[in-house]
């Protein structure tokens, strides 16, 4: 291993250096010849003769590297360098590279860059700088974009001459005397050291700069106490976006301060462009593709998203664990919810938003049915009369027409409680100027009730809160199913409502029922968005059936689902009949044959599953560095009811069907499939189309055996039968077929 020089061949853009230009670097500032000559040696002992050799050192040491040079030492051990095409190169007192030889001035910026570019870029090819993942799973950088590639410079700082190399670019930037250097992570500290002790070396700085770490991205969250010194030096270790780089001045620093190590990004501040250019950098890297998590094409194949995490170590995929799903695994809360939504269109699936906005819900429950009379009072009352009180001025309700019909009932109700007349508002851009005019009006604080129907995040009962600040006395909120992706986030966003500036205790929270779900498309496109882009793709090559053809109409019409997909959630049969529930479903108890529909059960399955993606330990469904969790085949033989069926593998991930990386599940999944197709005019086989659909659209991914089989027995059957056709010559093209 070298120790007092990092060596290179570089391909320099001028005339002078054409052909083969060996770079030898050392920071050494004492250079015994004989020591220096015999490692030079070992250098050259298995390379050819350069046509150019250039020294680069330190301003301090240009006599000793000039001597060794002349000396007779490097002729005594043969090596092959010629002394009237050598040149000897180093960083002056301002961190800029100068010629020692012949013109004796600054090396020019194109050479310079050469130079740098070629130099970062062979340490980092060297030590293994890009690390890319395998068939079975990609990486999630700290920015959040999902890559096959990740630049982890961690990696490559082992070799003490090279990570002098890399500091010695970074001396022009202590003119500015830092008071201190910050790094994106601490793998990079290295470089951080050896620039402030050749910058203090070199006299550029007097004293030495403190040096810590800020953590990447998680460093500069919302909240986070990090803050930059205008005049400090910040160290990226790598970028594909130049994110972070633009994120620095946010937190005081200035952007002249900011040096990203190596990048993909662009030239500007980055010591190292690593991509390709045919003059500068010949050996660079071609492109390295990000993607979000709702576009990567890899989740959507079934590839393990692997989150960065830290300076931590990527593993290679874990092996798979297969889980099988319990009757036990269903959570508590389901049962009490289950039987007030039975049988009243609560839930339905690729909802249009009833806010403008841009995607459809994949699930959305809409308890309009269970907000007024009867289903009022067995329901919401009491809870209603645990945080109305006599002298309510206001209620305030969200957009959503639950929450409207919750609000208007209980405004009725508290009428003829109280014989008072409150307000009932809907919490939307003129709130401020209404509650202005009644606390006018009033001349007082106001008691103010906020409803609603539903919670997830609570982005907009905290917009509310806001909104109340200034004008209420007691407020309280009233929220009937709460249903946030994360239980521990909710308890702060809860905590939140709760908090006063005064001393009149807290805001009370009624909750009545507790869940969780997903967050809006679940990290990836909803099966239904999925199932609309594969029916557009076959549309636009061939003509569809008709069972196809309505069924795209109904997906892609928003005014032909204006509640969303309630008993028609999944693709129909082959004979086109209904997926429906049988008898005795096996995670809601029933007297008589259950009235759930589609919707309802996906709310079940999807719920269910969400909830063991967050358990810690052994039977949950965790995807992480260190665990990979399939669905186990053997679900979809336990829980044979084709409705159950169409839940599970719409609920499930990618990363949860990707049976490609097990190679037993594959098969018995390929068996199962198969046992369908032969089956396929039976009620056992009536999901056949769904899982066929989950193959194409590549939420379910086989090993290519199974899939050339399945293609194989598709096509068998398939003729005459242009429903079972399309989805035969779709698995076709994946194959590589007409």
């Amino acid at each position: 291993m070298s120790s007092l020089f990092y060596h290179f061949d570089a391909q320099i853009p001028v005339p002078r250096f054409k052909g083969r230009t060996t770079i030898l670097f050392t920071s050494a500032k004492k250079l015994i010849p004989r020591t220096a000559a015999e490692e030079l040696k070992r250098i050259f002992a298995e390379a050819y003769a350069p046509s150019n050799t250039i020294f680069i050192g330190l301003e301090d040491s240009i006599t000793e590297v000039s001597d060794l040079i002349a000396s007779d030492e490097l002729n005594h051990v043969h090596i092959p360098i010629e002394q009237r095409k050598t040149s000897h190169f180093i960083f002056n007192k301002k961190g800029e590279l100068r010629n020692t030889t012949g013109s004796r001035g600054l090396v020019s910026q194109k050479i310079a860059s050469a130079l740098r570019r070629q130099g970062l870029s062979t340490i980092f090819r060297r030590r293994n700088g890009l690390m890319k993942s395998g068939e079975s799973y990609h990486y999630v950088k700290p920015s959040g974009g999902h890559s096959s590639e990740f630049l982890r410079p961690g990696n490559v700082l082992l070799q003490g001459s090279e990570v002098d190399f890399i500091a010695s670019w970074i001396l022009k930037y202590f003119q500015c005397q830092p008071p201190a250097i910050y790094t994106d992570t601490a793998s990079i500290t290295p470089v951080a050291y050896a620039a402030s002790v050749l910058a203090n070396r070199l006299e550029i700085t007097a004293t030495s700069q403190t040096i810590s770490s800020f953590g990447s991205y998680d460093g500069l969250r919302e909240g986070s106490e990090f803050s930059v010194e205008h005049s400090a030096l910040v160290l990226i270790s790598a970028s594909t976006s130049g994110g972070l780089e633009r994120r620095i001045p946010e937190w005081g620093g200035s952007k002249e301060n900011v040096v990203t190590l190596f990048s993909i990004a662009s030239e500007n501040s980055a010591l190292c462009n690593l991509q390709y250019d045919e003059e500068l950098n010949p050996n660079g890297i071609h492109s390295v593709k990000t993607y979000t998590a709702y576009e990567c094409p890899m989740c959507a194949a079934g590839s393990l998203p692997v989150t960065i995490a830290g300076d931590s170590f990527l593993p290679e995929t874990p092996e798979p664990e297969l889980k099988l799903l319990k009757r036990t695994d269903q959570p508590r809360w389901q049962s009490s919810i289950l039987k007030a939504i039975e049988g009243k269109h609560v839930c339905s699936c690729h909802t249009p938003p009833y806010n403008g906005g841009e995607r459809d819900y994949p699930l959305h429950l809409d308890l309009s049915p269970l907000c007024k009379g009867n289903e009022f009072s067995e329901h919401f009352e009491v809870s209603f009369l645990r945080i109305l009180r006599l002298g309510v001025d206001v209620i305030i309700h969200l957009p959503d027409p639950a929450s409207t019909t919750l609000a208007n009932t209980a405004a009725d109700k508290y009428k003829a409680w109280s014989h008072s007349d409150p307000h009932v508002l809907q919490a939307d851009s003129n709130l401020d100027d209404k509650l202005d005019e009644i606390h006018g009006e009033k001349g007082e604080l106001l008691d103010v009730i906020v409803i609603a129907s539903c919670a997830a995040a609570g982005f907009s009962l905290l917009s509310v809160s806001r909104s109340l600040r200034n004008c209420s006395g007691h407020i309280g909120y009233f929220i009937a199913l709460a249903l946030p992706a994360e239980q521990e986030a909710f308890k702060q966003f809860s905590s939140n409502l709760g908090l006063r500036n005064d001393e009149k205790g807290k805001n009370p929270v009624e909750v009545v029922w507790r869940g969780s779900l997903p967050k809006l498309g679940f990290g990836q496109s909803s099966s239904w968005e999925k199932e609309a882009k594969w029916l557009k793709e076959v549309a636009d090559s061939r003509s569809l059936p008709k069972i196809l053809q309505d069924r795209s109409n109904l997906l892609n019409d928003p005014s032909k689902r204006k509640r969303g997909l309630i008993g028609d959630s999944f693709l129909p049969s082959v004979k086109n009949n209904i997926l429906e529930l049988a008898k005795n479903f096996a995670f809601h108890k029933c007297e008589e044959n259950s009235s759930l529909t589609q919707a309802d059960v996906f709310f079940v399955v999807c719920s269910m599953l969400h909830e063991l993606r967050a358990k810690k330990g052994d039977g949950g469904l965790q995807q992480s560095m260190n665990s990979h969790a399939l669905l186990d085949p053997g679900n979809f033989d336990r829980f044979n009811d084709s409705v159950l069926q169409a839940a599970l593998l719409r609920s499930a991930t990618s990363s949860e069907l990707a049976y490609n990386t097990h190679g037993l599940a594959s098969r018995r999944m390929a068996g199962l499939i198969q046992r369908l197709i032969d089956r396929r005019a039976d009620p056992e086989g009536e999901a056949l189309p769904e899982f066929l659909l989950a193959i194409v659209t590549r939420r379910m991914t086989l090993a290519q055996p199974e899939l050339e089989k399945l293609a194989e027995a598709l096509e068998a059957v398939s003729k005459g039968d242009e429903y079972l056709a399309t989805f035969q010559l779709s698995l076709s093209q994946m194959l590589g077929g007409d």
